[in-house]
């Protein structure tokens, strides 16, 4: 199994069995997700990796977020990734 597919279903996962999904970005890291194949090099794509894994070792110690943690989780997590995104593949 290759680092795209680990990512697709830790997300999988969290989608599945959240019960309230309203503070995790989910659309974003699914985002993420569909336009990663567009990254041309290796490196880019192990950074977009990297980025995302950090999000998952987070969320993995929480299954329930409060208002503050969920924007902790946007300017640690989230936005780093979608600049990544945006600089790279001219992400919106």
């Amino acid at each position: 199994m290759n680092e795209i597919e680990i990512i697709i279903k830790k997300y999988d996962f969290l989608n599945d069995n959240l019960g309230s999904k309203k503070y995790f970005h989910l659309n974003s890291i699914r985002n993420f997700i569909i336009h990663f194949d567009r990254f041309a090099s290796q490196t880019e794509k192990k950074t977009a990796i990297d980025l995302m894994n950090k999000y998952f070792d987070f969320i993995d110690e929480k299954y329930t977020l409060n208002q503050d943690e969920a924007k902790k989780i946007f300017y640690e997590f989230i936005q780093p990734t979608g600049s990544f995104y945006s600089k790279r593949l001219d992400f919106k």
